[in-house]
């Protein structure tokens, strides 16, 4: 497991595949770009908070929840904030 007790970004934190991640302190882990390496359950469980920001108004910040293995986890006083310039998703003829 990969502890944060101080705040940063994902990129500084060291950690495998499919690893659980705790924000624990205080602390603000914060996801700017798609992660090179997909983590597991990212949880915050006392006190913290998980950013998820993207500055791009054309590139998506792509973050993988498909399985079980790949959670997010709130108790107490974990937030999970979520922000960024508004995208479209799909632009097409409707052919």
């Amino acid at each position: 497991m990969a502890i944060v007790t101080t705040s940063q970004n994902l990129t500084g934190v060291t950690y495998s595949a499919g690893e659980i991640i705790e924000i624990r302190n205080g602390a603000t882990l914060t996801i700017d770009a798609t992660p090179a390496t997909q983590p597991g359950t990212i949880q915050c469980i006392t006190s913290g908070k998980l950013r998820i920001e993207n500055s791009s108004a054309t590139v998506p910040l792509l973050f993988d929840l498909n399985d079980m293995t790949h959670d997010l986890r709130f108790e107490a006083g974990g937030v999970l904030e979520v922000r960024g310039a508004p995208m479209s998703l799909a632009v097409g003829t409707g052919a």
